[in-house]
């Protein structure tokens, strides 16, 4: 399993739209790929990451070669609340424990 990080620069006073973009544009497009395992959008101040878990290092060519990825990236920098640099980190998954953090999403997530 590879995690993949992408950090940018956002302007903190349009986070709220970033978060939009990322749930409505960003979510979808990343959810076509084949082997994506789950992803998290996460951002302090001006910094934004997306940490994005994929099956293989194989997955996470596919996508940034992706037409349809790049696309994406080009209406978010085109949005104008993306600032600096961006910057991909992708990493071989050697262990952990993700079920405390699975239940922690699923109570913010659940209806009602």
């Amino acid at each position: 399993m590879i995690v993949r990080i992408w950090t940018t620069g956002v302007d903190p006073s349009r986070r709220d739209e970033l978060a939009d973009f990322a749930r409505t544009q960003t979510l979808p497009t990343l959810q076509r790929h084949d082997g994506l395992l789950g992803i998290l959008f996460a951002g302090s101040g001006d910094t934004w990451v997306t940490l994005s878990a994929w099956r293989d290092a194989t997955a996470v060519a596919a996508l940034e070669s992706s037409p349809d990825y790049r696309a994406l990236l080009e209406r978010a920098l085109a949005a104008g609340f993306l600032t600096g640099q961006q910057r991909t980190d992708a990493y071989e998954l050697v262990g952990g424990d993700v079920e405390e953090l699975a239940r922690a999403l699923a109570a913010r997530t659940a209806p009602g």
